[in-house]
């Protein structure tokens, strides 16, 4: 038993260094590297259980085996820990800093077809967290959710600016804001929606709400065995373009559905030199999307939906809430911008 377990710790650790290394974008250890998290725990917990079994061993092979597991747990312990607790190292929650202005933004995939009309409406009227988003930035939103939106008084009121491109499919996005904006530019490849808001303090702030397209699944007797991320990745080359062209990439918030995970390739194209919210200061995993059958269980199985910022921008706090219907979480973060020079 305690050489399964060994064996389960080191397959662990292979899957960590091939990516790391390699940084491999299709087979199965590129599909490892998106549940590289559990592969991690599981491994972790291998490795302990193999030390309890091998304590009372002296022989070279438990010695090796009580190293290895050891060396699981640490290597587990450094790379998710920092990804599952943060250090409070971001601005007060309670007290806003001086020279800053508070802006709270939420993000959710509506799923196309996963729920009516009225139940999107009431998870944007009645949001996780403290109080109303200042911005709704919305996913794979169709004609009828928008003219739900458009017919809603409560919306209207909540949200008097807005900025729809509703599609039958996937390709839907909107944005919702309770601050003045200014309409940006809509492309379906990639999926990228933007927006300009005009803060209170006359400053202003670039939003980006993306949704590149998920990498290509491969399977055997309906089993995923392996995913291909090259296109998706230059799509989120593109974006991460995007924010480049911005006129100050200090002051750009780029949300939505990024259809990768933080330990991909992928995600660091789109995210390098940002601030990561959940990175940051979120606890706990973070997930926000499962498949459709987990969807009961009101909980997330990979945080694919982010709140990336630039650097005059950072996050105050971060909620996510599972329990309306879809594959998608909704997302909140309070954010603190700094005023421009």
């Amino acid at each position: 038993m305690s050489l399964l377990l060994a064996g389960i710790a080191l397959l662990a650790l292979v899957e960590l260094v091939v990516n790391l290394v390699f940084r491999p974008q299709s087979g199965p250890f590129a599909l490892g590297a998106v549940f590289e998290p559990h592969i991690l725990v599981v491994g972790a917990v291998a490795g302990g259980l193999a030390v309890l079994l091998t304590l009372a061993e002296r022989s070279p092979t438990a010695s090796r085996i009580r190293v290895l597991g050891v060396v699981v747990i640490v290597v587990a312990l450094v790379r998710v820990g920092g990804e599952w607790w943060s250090p409070d190292d971001g601005p007060n929650p309670v007290i806003q800093t001086a020279g800053t202005t508070r802006l709270t933004v939420m993000t959710w995939n509506l799923e196309v077809g996963s729920k009516a009309p009225a139940q999107a409406l009431a998870g944007i009227l009645d949001p996780p967290g403290k109080g109303m988003p200042d911005v709704v930035a919305l996913q794979e939103l169709t004609p009828r959710v928008a003219d739900a939106l458009e017919a809603s008084d409560e919306v209207k009121s909540a949200y008097p600016y807005r900025v729809l491109e509703p599609r039958d499919d996937v390709r839907g996005m909107g944005i919702l804001s309770s601050i003045p904006l200014v309409k940006g530019a809509y492309g379906a490849f990639p999926m990228l929606l933007t927006a300009g808001l005009l803060l209170p303090d006359d400053t202003r702030v670039d939003l980006l709400d993306v949704h590149p397209l998920p990498p290509r699944t491969s399977t055997i007797a309906g089993i995923p065995w392996g995913i291909d991320t090259r296109q998706r990745d230059k799509e989120l080359e593109s974006l991460r373009a995007s924010v480049d062209r911005s006129a100050d990439p200090t002051r750009v918030i780029l949300i939505g559905d990024l259809n990768t995970t933080p330990f991909e390739p992928g995600y660091g194209i789109v995210a390098r030199d940002m601030v990561d919210a959940h990175e940051r200061i979120g606890s706990g995993t973070g997930f926000t999307w499962r498949p459709a059958f987990l969807a009961p269980l009101n909980l997330g199985l990979l945080r694919i939906d982010g709140v990336l910022t630039g650097s005059a921008i950072a996050p105050v706090t971060v909620d996510e809430e599972c329990s309306l219907p879809g594959d998608h979480c909704r997302l909140v973060v309070q954010l603190e911008v700094t005023a421009a020079n």
